[in-house]
């Protein structure tokens, strides 16, 4: 288990009674159990519907946390990846980025398309869509299935079969979700809403000794390509020139919307959002959405540094209340543009 141990939890931090339990994935408010497909004995579905998808996806995945923000009615607003700061995106095949599985019966299912039938089993992730780099295992016309919702839990809550068993029986209601080259099932009576759960996957491994305490020996993760190595020359250092017009179109902030923290910030009280795609002078003003100025932003970096960072306090030093913001940029050369961001942050 050198991949980690893949902890689900909503509070500050993981807690788990033994995390060196196979199937122990975390705890979440709401949810009585997590599982998450085995593809090894002495799990009972330890077959190739688990095996192969996951060997295909083991040099893909990413160690990092990730925050799942759900909005009212188990509505995913945005998965992002706080780790490294980057969004993850829905997708609609497996692939390393998220969404929530679809329900099938698994009837003649290399042949043709799955039937829903009402149950979550370990059958359903990898029976619809396609692997990347395996034909013989793919079902015919996989490329054009579209398997994960992004909204919900694709048609809502169902019986779910996660001991394997293949239907004999039933662990309780749930939904299953794919997320960064894994399936998770949750047992739950109801839809996540208005909440935040964490998914906190790492490379090392978690060991036990005979007192009691656990320790944590970290690994290096497995590049997508093995020995891929990045080499770049340096002729002659850079020049800028602020008489050129910049293209302004892929400025934005991150992270957006703004929840409560972000890998971001050192301390609860050192709140950070960035203004990044700068041109190298700029000057950053946000607004309220009642069009109040709210606080002033100098960005000079003669060496080409395209990012501000905004501490969320306006300019009486105080922290700011949640809503909608516009930022507005003005360039050395008087191009200008505007986007708008949300900040969610609830009083410490």
């Amino acid at each position: 288990m050198d991949q980690g141990g893949s902890r689900w939890f909503d509070c500050d931090n993981e807690t788990i009674a033994d995390p060196t339990l196979l199937g122990a994935h975390g705890m979440l408010t709401g949810v009585t159990a997590i599982y998450a497909a085995a593809p090894f004995a002495p799990w009972e579905n330890a077959d190739a519907h688990t095996r192969r998808p996951l060997q295909t996806m083991y040099h893909t995945v990413r160690a990092a946390d990730m925050k799942v923000y759900w909005g009212a009615a188990g509505v995913i607003d945005s998965v992002i990846d706080v780790t490294h700061n980057l969004p993850m995106t829905f997708q609609e095949q497996n692939r390393v980025g998220w969404g929530i599985i679809g329900d099938n019966s698994c009837a003649g299912c290399k042949t043709s398309v799955p039937a829903p039938d009402n149950l979550y089993t370990y059958e359903d992730w990898p029976q619809g869509p396609c692997f990347l780099g395996m034909s013989s295992w793919n079902q015919t016309g996989c490329e054009t299935r579209v398997w994960f919702s992004s909204i919900g839990a694709a048609g809502g809550l169902r019986p779910t079969d996660t001991d394997g068993d293949h239907g004999n029986g039933t662990e309780g209601d749930g939904f299953a979700m794919w997320i960064n080259g894994a399936s998770y099932f949750f047992n739950t009576t109801a839809m996540p809403s208005n909440t935040v759960w964490t998914l906190r996957d790492y490379a090392g491994l978690v060991s036990q000794d005979a007192s009691g305490a656990y320790s944590y020996s970290p690994q290096n993760a497995n590049a997508p390509i093995p020995g891929l190595r990045l080499v770049a020359t340096v002729r002659a250092p850079a020049v800028v020139d602020d008489t050129l017009e910049v293209d302004l179109t892929l400025v934005h902030t991150v992270p957006d919307p703004y929840y409560v923290t972000t890998a971001l910030e050192a301390t609860a009280n050192d709140k950070t959002l960035q203004i990044v795609n700068l041109p190298n002078q700029a000057i950053v003003r946000i607004y309220s959405v009642s069009g109040i100025l709210v606080q002033i932003l100098e960005h000079n970096d003669p060496a080409g540094g395209g990012t501000v960072e905004w501490d969320l306090r306006n300019r009486n030093n105080q922290v700011v209340a949640s809503g909608v913001y516009f930022y507005h940029v003005e360039t050395a050369t008087g191009q200008q543009v505007t986007g708008r961001f949300t900040v969610v942050n609830f009083a410490q």
